[in-house]
């Protein structure tokens, strides 16, 4: 029995260590999102009247109903 739980043990850190290399390349991968900034809207047709607008600026997501929303919406917020 006390074997196994060695084995166990030995297991859980396994487990732990592999979830730590992978939680830390989350944090790679969002610091190097983050330096290179881009700060382009991100536009999403969601369906024929639905679309998903995302501000990285002001990390701020919108739903609009039509195409013609979402160009007021990058004209006003790009100022053509």
């Amino acid at each position: 029995m006390e074997g196994s739980s060695v084995n166990l043990s030995a297991e859980f850190a396994r487990v732990q260590q592999s979830r730590d290399r992978c939680n830390l390349s989350k944090i790679g991968r969002s610091i190097i999102a983050f330096l290179a900034g881009s700060s382009e809207p991100k536009v999403q047709r969601i369906s024929d009247n639905s679309w998903r607008v995302y501000d990285p600026i002001r990390h701020q997501t919108l739903y609009l109903s039509s195409e013609k929303e979402v160009r007021m919406w990058l004209e006003q917020r790009y100022h053509f």
